[in-house]
Order: C-alpha cells, then structure tokens, then sequence
C-alpha cells in the first residue's frame, strides 16, 4: 500500500513538472516569468507530497529535504538583505537552487519506491 501511494504522489509530481516546462518552453519568452509562476506552482506541489511521504514512510531523505529547504530560505534571507532583489545573481540563484531541490525530491522519491520494493 505504501509503494502504490508513493508512485501516484512520484507520478503526480513528475506531471506537474512536465506540464510546467512544456508550458514555459512553449508560452512564456521573458526568463524570470519561471520565478512567478512555475517556482510557487512546484514548491506548493512539493509541500503536499512532502507531507504524504513524511505520514505514509519515514525516511532521512525527508529530514535531509527538510534541512536543505531550511538552509535554502536561510540564505534567500540572507542574499536578499545584502543584494537588491532584482539583481540577477539573486534571480539565477534563486532559480537555480529551487529546481536542484526539486531534482533532489524527485530523485529520493525513486529511490524510495526501489527502497520498498
């Protein structure tokens, strides 16, 4: 049971971040449009799943998850009382952190469903 609701979270995930980049790389033409809407659409998407892995497995992938999005945050705080938040190394970070962490739950939900099996 546990396995089945992994894979449809993992399946849920991986649709939201294909429909997100097909629809970024067909509609949208300005570069930081991603920070508006596909970035908030993803961190949302990852928050739920997040939560159903934490109630349905245990696992350190997820607390290690939970300190990377802490230290993430940390240092948005950081870089954005130091830099202006239009300049574009905060942007690129910015982008760039947030889709490595989610290349990284992504990845961890693989390797919890092998895990179980």
């Amino acid at each position: 049971m546990k396995t089945k609701i992994l894979k449809i979270e993992l399946a849920i995930q991986l649709l939201i971040i294909l429909a997100s980049l097909v629809y970024y790389f067909f509609n949208v033409k300005d570069g930081f449009f991603i920070i508006f809407t596909i970035l908030p659409i993803l961190a949302v998407s990852n928050f739920i799943g997040f939560l159903v892995r934490i109630f349905t497995i245990k696992s350190k992938f997820m607390m290690y998850y939970f300190f990377i999005v802490l230290i993430f945050f940390l240092s948005l705080y950081i870089f954005g009382s130091f830099l202006n938040l239009n300049d574009e190394f905060f942007m690129l970070y910015l982008i760039i952190i947030s889709l490595l962490i989610s290349l990284y739950y992504t990845l961890s939900g693989f390797y919890l469903i092998k895990d179980l099996k």
